[in-house]
């Protein structure tokens, strides 16, 4: 799902990047607060829909199932509030279904799921890749369920990132 351009504040896609990124910095009580947050602009049902077409898959690489997902690139360290829903979510993806419900812990879950996916197929395409795909002449691009936003390429010859200015003392109590 690569945005074209960003998306307006307190959006549909500008709420389901927030909780995109916090799900991949392991957030995951903040990207659930984050939807409770935004229910009265963005109903719970719409970023339902959202979620489910952002996280649809078209086609699974051969061999890969939900049970090595799970096993492979599910994170080490999940709430318990968190943990079945994932497993859930994980199966639901594969079976083309809908997200569970329209919950923000159902919403994370579901995210948490793709971003597992991603990651299982990534390794997947990495170990069986020989050295000579590794060009970065010829990448071969992946459609991946989840778009974190990160440039494909990093341009070493880009200008640094200016200072963000000097860091002020914290306020007195």
């Amino acid at each position: 799902m690569p945005a074209t351009s960003k998306p307006a504040p307190g959006s549909r896609a500008a709420v389901l990047d927030a909780v995109v990124r916090s799900v991949t910095e392991g957030r995951y009580r903040y990207a659930q607060l984050l939807l409770l947050w935004h229910r009265d602009r963005v109903p719970p049902e719409e970023m339902a829909e959202l979620v489910t077409s952002a996280t649809a898959a078209e086609a699974f690489p051969p061999g890969i199932t939900p049970a090595e997902v799970i096993a492979r690139s599910k994170p080490h360290i999940v709430p318990d509030w968190l943990d079945h829903q994932i497993d859930n979510e994980i199966h639901r993806i594969f079976a083309r279904q809908p997200v569970a419900g329209a919950s923000p812990v159902q919403l994370v879950a579901r995210v948490v799921a793709a971003v597992c996916i991603d990651v299982s197929v990534d390794t997947m395409d990495a170990a069986t890749r020989s050295p000579d795909d590794l060009e970065a002449t010829t990448p071969t691009p992946r459609n991946r369920l989840i778009h974190l936003g990160a440039p494909d390429t990093i341009d070493l010859d880009a200008p640094p990132v200016p200072e963000a200015g000097p860091l002020l003392p914290p306020p007195p109590r």
